[in-house]
C-alpha cells in the first residue's frame, strides 16, 4: 500500500497582505511546535529516549531563523505563506541532497517532515484518512518520523522505502518499534501498484514481487520460527549469565519508567544499572510541582517493587551542558564531560581545607564528604 501523500501545491500568490501571510505562517509554526512538544513529552514519559531526541531535533529545525527569515523574505514579495515555506524548505533539501555525506543527506527527510507538518497546519493537505488492511506492507519514497508516529503498528508488517538510509530517523524509529524495514530499494518500487502481494525479508534485504503461494507459505513459516526463537530466548534469559570458565556476569538494564523495569525483569535483567531520572525533568515548559515530585517518588518506589529485590541505582538529577532544561537558566558548558553536572561542586567553600584527596594530599584523616569539581 502506497503511503506517500500527493505533493501539496499551495498557491504562489498571497490572497492577503504580507503581514497577514506572515502571521499565518507564525501561527502554523507555533501549532506544529506545540505538537512536537507534546510528542517529545509523551515519548520521554514512556522512556522512548530515541524518539524524544528525534522530535527535539525537529523542533530545533522548525525554529531555525535562517528558514523563517528566508520564508518571510518571499512573503514580502507577495508570495503566500504556504508557497514561501515550501520553497525555502525544498531549497535546503536540495543542498543536503547534494552533500557527499550520507548522514547529512538523510537529514533531508527531517526537513520534508516539517514541510508537511507546517503545510497541514496551513490547511494545505491531500492526506485522507486511511484504513490499513491486516498484514500490510507500506511503501513510500521515504517515511518521515511523523508518519511512523501515527501508524497503526498492529497492522503494519513491514516498511519499504525507495530512498533513505539505515541511519535515517525513520529507520531508527522502525527498529525501535520492531517493524522490519527496507531502505534504498530504488525506483522499481514506484512501479508496484497498490494491492500487490509482496514478501519482505529484512534479514536478507530482499523484496519479492508477486511471490508464489509456496513463497508466501515459507515466509509465514519463517516468521513463526523467528517468533519461536524470541520466545525461547525469553525463557533462557532468566538463567544466570556465566562464561565457559565459570565467571558470572551481571546483566543490568538502563531504564526510565516502571514499564521499562517490568520489561527488564521479563527479559532476565539481574539489576537496574541506572534509572534515568532526568527524563522526568527535561522536555517540560516549567519545573515540577511538589505534587509531581511526590508522584516521582512513588514511581521510584514502583520501580523498586517491580524489581523484586534486585538492585536499582537511581541517579541524582543530571542536567546541564548537553541536557538542556528549558525552564532553567544554566551557564554555557563547553566540555560536558569535565564540567559541573549532577551534584558535583567545588569542595573548597564547604570543606575547612582548601583541597581534598581527589586533588592533592589532604590533612584531614577522613575523606571529604563532597565531590570535587576538579
Amino acid at each position: 500500500m502506497r503511503w506517500d501523500d500527493a505533493d501539496v501545491d499551495p498557491p504562489e500568490t498571497a490572497n492577503g497582505t504580507s503581514v497577514a501571510e506572515s502571521r499565518l505562517l507564525d501561527k502554523a509554526i507555533a501549532t506544529v511546535d506545540a505538537d512536537f512538544g507534546t510528542t517529545v513529552r509523551d515519548a520521554s514519559q514512556r522512556g522512548a529516549v530515541g524518539e524524544a531526541g528525534i522530535f527535539t531535533v525537529h523542533r530545533v529545525l522548525l525554529e531555525d531563523p535562517t528558514l523563517l527569515d528566508a520564508a518571510r523574505d518571499l512573503i514580502s514579495l507577495g508570495k503566500s505563506a504556504g508557497f514561501a515555506w515550501r520553497e525555502v524548505i525544498r531549497a535546503q533539501i536540495a543542498i543536503l541532497t547534494n552533500i557527499e555525506d550520507a548522514l547529512l543527506a538523510e537529514r533531508a527527510a527531517d526537513l520534508r517532515d516539517i514541510e508537511k507538518r507546517v503545510l497541514r497546519a496551513l490547511c494545505y493537505t491531500n492526506a485522507a484518512a486511511r484504513t490499513l488492511p491486516e498484514e500490510v506492507v507500506l511503501a513510500a519514497e521515504e517515511f518521515t518520523p511523523s508518519d511512523l508516529s501515527t501508524l497503526d503498528r498492529s497492522r503494519v508488517t513491514a516498511l519499504v522505502m525507495a530512498r533513505g538510509g539505515a541511519t535515517s530517523h525513520a529507520a531508527i524509529l522502525a527498529r525501535q518499534a520492531g517493524i522490519p524495514a527496507l531502505v534504498a530499494v530504488g525506483d522499481a518500487l514506484h512501479a508496484t501498484p497498490d494491492g500487490t502481494q509482496v514478501v519482505v525479508n529484512a534479514t536478507t534485504g530482499r523484496l519479492e514481487f508477486a511471490p508464489t503461494e509456496l513463497d508466501v507459505e515459507r515466509a509465514r513459516l519463517e516468521r513463526t520460527r523467528l517468533a519461536d526463537v524470541r520466545e525461547a530466548n525469553r525463557h533462557t534469559s532468566q538463567q544466570a549469565a556465566v562464561t565457559a570458565d565459570g565467571r558470572a556476569i551481571e546483566v543490568a538494564a538502563n531504564i526510565a519508567t516502571l514499564e521499562d523495569a517490568k520489561t527488564a525483569v521479563e527479559n532476565g535483567a539481574d539489576a537496574v544499572g541506572l534509572v534515568r531520572t532526568e527524563l522526568l525533568f527535561i522536555h517540560r515548559e516549567a519545573a515540577s510541582s511538589v505534587d509531581e515530585h511526590r508522584q516521582n517518588c512513588q514511581n521510584y518506589q514502583g520501580i523498586v517493587d517491580a524489581l523484586s529485590g534486585r538492585t536499582a541505582i537511581i541517579r541524582t538529577l543530571d542536567v546541564g551542558a548537553d541536557k538542556e532544561v528549558d525552564y532553567l537558566t544554566l551557564p554555557p558548558e563547553p566540555n560536558p564531560a569535565l564540567g559541573l553536572r549532577g551534584i558535583r561542586r567545588r569542595c573548597a567553600p564547604i570543606c575547612s581545607t582548601t583541597s581534598c584527596a581527589a586533588c592533592s594530599p589532604c590533612s584531614r584523616s577522613a575523606p571529604c564528604a563532597f565531590f570535587c569539581r576538579w
